[in-house]
């Protein structure tokens, strides 16, 4: 993944089209507003890797992605989505490889940002946490 450059500045509209942050209030868009670093990624890049050490969280705000594992495609994911989060909050090793598909926009954080963003949000907090229990229950259909 390309290095961060800088932190972003939004208007917390514009946040608020994220599904993840669409529940937020104005105070937690301005808290969430400085932790976020924006990249463009390049049609073709691999954003992370299945079996790397996971230090970023990622949520796509423009573009689509692949995601794979040893070679299968497990599903695409776009705008709203996001991943990252299972490396920070339990097995560090990805589990996946994530691949562009077309020029992207993403939004990341450092794993003391990710820290940050849940304490700052409750609603973030509640929808990374559902989502690691749907993927940890399709990691283990998946190994069945």
């Amino acid at each position: 993944m390309q290095r961060p450059t800088t932190k972003n500045r939004h208007m917390a509209a514009s946040l608020r089209t994220i599904s993840l942050f669409e529940s937020c209030s104005d105070a937690e868009l301005r808290r969430i507003d400085g932790l976020l670093t924006r990249l463009e990624i390049e049609a073709g890049q691999t954003l992370l890797s299945e079996g790397a050490i996971g230090r970023q969280f990622v949520i796509i705000a423009a573009g689509w992605a692949r995601v794979t594992r040893a070679g299968v495609e497990l599903g695409l994911l776009g705008p709203g989505s996001f991943f990252g989060e299972m490396a920070l909050l339990g097995t560090p090793q990805r589990t996946a490889t994530v691949s562009a598909i077309c020029p992207m926009v993403v939004e990341t954080v450092n794993p003391g940002e990710f820290r940050e963003l849940l304490r700052a949000a409750p609603s973030v907090y509640e929808k990374v946490t559902r989502a690691v229990v749907d993927r940890a229950a399709m990691n283990e259909n998946v190994f069945r």
